[in-house]
């Protein structure tokens, strides 16, 4: 296959050097591709094992409750339809304020939401969303939102995200958790372990497994701990 190398006075040895290369090039992209693979299968099967363990979970709350309403309306806590002690699976509004166990579906408020225990879907308000148990979900606020317990999904706000963990992404001026995986990007970003991105004016966190984009970046177990511009630690 090689044979023509020799007409420029490559030796035996080199050409055969130059085919074991070739071929271990070869070897090495094929074995790159079927890794990618793997993983985006792998990943696929972690998304769809998160989402059922979540709705197994939510599903566990929902049988413990009341009753099931497919619409709520809320004005302030304590006027509302159906009672505080109830789930929504469906549309909840909120106008003042809305409390309930849980809501599966789409969650909008004037004021605040509130979901005591879990919150599957899509969650809107103009000041306040606070949710008190594990869920998935997109939360956006115009001022902040707060999930006592892991919070699978995305938290976009105009000032302050907090969750106890946040798996997927904070958007807002304050991102707060206590374990990352994923991203977070604003002003000051803080956690105590991230795995992922954080990008900001102040970055901050004890324990890395990632990137740092920002004025200031903090890695506490770093042994370059603070650095401008860019941080990492893996």
């Amino acid at each position: 296959m090689f044979g023509f190398l020799k007409k420029f006075g490559f030796t035996n040895k080199i050409i055969e050097g130059f085919h074991i290369f070739v071929c271990c090039t070869y070897i090495i992209n094929v074995f790159k591709r079927e890794i990618k693979t793997m993983l985006k299968k792998f990943s696929t099967k972690v998304l769809v094992i998160v989402i059922c363990l979540l709705s197994m979970k939510c599903m566990a709350n929902l049988k413990s409750t009341q009753s099931i309403s497919p619409l709520g309306i809320g004005i302030v806590e304590g006027l509302q339809f159906p009672n505080n002690n109830s789930d929504v699976m469906g549309l909840r509004i909120c106008l003042l304020y809305g409390q309930n166990i849980n809501v599966f579906g789409v969650d909008v408020g004037v004021f605040g939401c509130s979901v005591d225990g879990c919150l599957l879907g899509l969650e809107v308000s103009g000041i306040l969303n606070i949710v008190g148990a594990a869920n998935g979900a997109i939360q956006v606020a115009g001022i902040a939102n707060n999930c006592l317990e892991d919070f699978y999904g995305f938290q976009v706000s105009g000032i302050v995200n907090n969750a106890y963990g946040i798996y997927g992404g904070q958007i807002g001026v304050l991102n707060i958790a206590k374990n990352v995986g994923g991203l977070q990007i604003g002003l000051y970003n803080r956690a105590e372990t991230v795995t992922g991105v954080q990008i900001g004016v102040i970055n901050c966190t004890a324990e890395m497994d990632g990137i740092q984009i920002g004025v200031l970046n903090i890695i506490k177990n770093s042994s370059c701990s603070y650095l401008p511009i860019v941080n990492a630690h893996f």
